[in-house]
């Protein structure tokens, strides 16, 4: 697992409250998730105060991949969202290109620690790693799944 610098994606505060009755807290494992998803779906121009962000995986994986390399979608991403560079070079965030039943796929690994701030209360446990497949369903439209574990 790997140790965050204090330049981390940090918490990110939901509209929802913890078990003791407290605005939430997302972990930073859970942030890095959500960062990453967020880049890899949203569209270039979709946000108009983001213009340059997203990668369109959806696109990609459909149209171009037997020209997608691992190394080159690591590289858009930190590209897109530098926070997300030392979680990819640490290896907490592994992407891996495959076939499925002859079906273009991604899956990408997220490890890491749920850490919260010293005084945030916290009791119900948090997921430490997340599995992420992107892959095609008989129509050719985008499934994905994220298991927590």
């Amino acid at each position: 697992m790997a140790n965050y610098s204090q330049s981390g994606v940090g918490y990110d505060l939901t509209f929802e409250l913890n078990e003791f009755e407290e605005p939430k807290l997302r972990s930073e494992i859970e942030t890095l998730k959500d960062a990453l998803l967020f880049v890899l779906f949203t569209k270039p121009g979709q946000y108009p105060s983001l213009p340059q962000i997203g990668m369109n995986i959806q696109n990609e994986l459909y149209s171009n991949y037997d020209k997608l390399d691992t190394d080159d979608i690591k590289n858009r991403i930190i590209d897109q969202c530098h926070a997300l560079g030392q979680y990819l070079d640490a290896g907490t965030i592994a992407i891996r290109k495959t076939k499925y039943k002859n079906i273009p796929s991604l899956l990408i690994y997220v490890e890491g620690t749920a850490t919260f701030p010293p005084s945030y209360k916290s009791s119900s446990a948090i997921p430490s790693k997340y599995y992420i497949g992107l892959t095609y369903d008989d129509m050719k439209n985008m499934i994905y799944n994220i298991n927590a574990v």
